[in-house]
């Protein structure tokens, strides 16, 4: 083989190389998708019943026309989301928003009382955690919402289930079921979900719907996300969590009525740390954070640790508590009120 053959071989084998590289290039390369084609894309999604995909790239298409600065075009991009999939307070909340980053807060304000009359009785003040909000704020919260129908008898969680979403009744009225027994009713306005929220725990009971009812989903993680731009929704979500612990607990020892009933103190222990009762009669509830017990059964030692939801009354216990993490417990002092079968 002469010197210009291997050469030309060579050459070609480079060449080759490169136009090999540069086809490899072009299909890792993705082509932008223009608005006109994303917008195609959204309402192909919303016939089609993909309701999630196609909010998803309204929500995209929105952006690119705020950057845009063409905010119309937004609105007109929504009013079409809206005309395919029905007014929904995601939808709701992406017009709200976008009438106030140009400006337009009568509108805006508008909208959101459009919306809010729509879905019946309920308002916004109505539901404790938004209570007091404005409604550029709550259109954060309409972002992340998801609409639940539920028929007679459906459930929307159950007990012993895995789960940390927050519920939100709008419609109907949904009973409360602990191990079989009937323990309240939740009505429109009302939240639950909380314990599982924060502690990460199963359900600790069911919610099963009356008649037709209908709730508001609020999504774990996206939740709290939204907990660190408001954290006053936190601290509501906590207060409804205390009380509900409480409650709870009071089912719990069969008291008949929530340990709110007595005088409580909230305290933090750091882990080690042992806890004390300041007088015979007090209940403890776990808040948050892990708690150990020592104490000896028929000669051996044993341990036990004990969750957030968990509840026991100091002077049954002959045994040695301590802070197994840093923990926060709730103590409820039963003897001033007397005997709690006494109370009405």
């Amino acid at each position: 083989m002469t010197l210009g053959v291997l050469f030309l071989r060579d050459r070609l084998d480079c060449l080759l190389g490169g136009v090999m590289r540069w086809i490899r290039k072009s299909m890792k390369k993705k082509e932008a998708v223009s608005p006109r084609q994303m917008l195609r894309m959204a309402e192909r999604a919303a016939r089609k019943g993909k309701s999630e995909d196609a909010l998803n790239l309204y929500a995209r298409l929105v952006d690119v026309y705020l950057e845009q600065k063409a905010g119309l075009r937004a609105v007109a991009a929504i009013k079409s989301a809206r005309s395919i999939l029905g007014p929904g307070p995601r939808i709701q909340g992406m017009l709200i928003k976008v009438y106030s980053r140009m400006g337009l807060k009568g509108d805006a304000k508008r909208e959101f009382n459009w919306y809010m009359g729509r879905i019946g009785s309920i308002g916004k003040d109505d539901i404790f955690i938004f209570s007091g909000m404005d409604y550029e704020e709550f259109a954060d919260f309409m972002d992340i919402m998801e609409i639940i129908k539920t028929k007679k008898g459906s459930y929307v969680i159950r007990q012993g289930h895995p789960g940390n979403d927050i519920y939100i009744v709008t419609e109907g009225k949904f009973e409360v079921i602990r191990d079989s027994t009937r323990v309240g009713i939740l009505e429109e306005g009302d939240v639950f979900g909380e314990i599982g929220f924060f502690h990460h725990r199963l359900r600790t009971a069911s919610v099963r719907s009356v008649d037709k009812g209908e709730v508001v989903r609020l999504p774990s993680a996206e939740l709290r996300g939204l907990c660190n731009k408001y954290p006053y929704v936190e601290k509501r979500l906590e207060t409804l969590y205390t009380e509900r612990l409480l409650k709870k607990a009071g089912e719990d020892l069969m008291l008949g009525h929530s340990l709110s009933s007595y005088p409580v103190l909230h305290l933090h222990v750091s882990k080690g740390e042992e806890l004390t009762s300041p007088c015979d009669g007090t209940i403890t509830v776990v808040k948050k954070g892990t708690i150990e017990i020592d104490y000896d059964e028929e000669g051996l030692s044993v341990k036990r640790f004990m969750g957030p939801g968990s509840v026991f009354r100091h002077p049954k216990i002959s045994a040695r508590v301590k802070a197994a993490s840093d923990v926060e417990i709730i103590q409820a002092d039963t003897t001033s009120l007397g005997d709690p079968k006494d109370m009405p």
